[in-house]
């Protein structure tokens, strides 16, 4: 059997943010699957320029979560 460290885990990840006005706030993040990565890959090679700059952007609010693992 593989090992479980190979795959994505149900746990979250708690961060504390410092934010550009000065101003540290806690945020939670659950790990992503390999298709969103592919999501992200593809729409930061995309034609459209605004897709590509909201690539990333998507991709990490993708990942943010209440402490509870739930969407905000």
């Amino acid at each position: 059997m593989l090992d479980k460290s190979l795959f994505v885990s149900d746990e979250i990840h708690e961060r504390e943010i410092k934010l550009a006005d000065g101003k540290k706030h806690k945020f939670y993040f659950k790990e992503l699957p390999a298709g969103e990565f592919r999501r992200y890959a593809f729409a930061n090679e995309s034609d459209d320029e605004q897709v590509r700059i909201d690539s990333m952007s998507r991709l990490v609010a993708e990942s943010v979560v209440t402490p509870d693992g739930k969407k905000p």
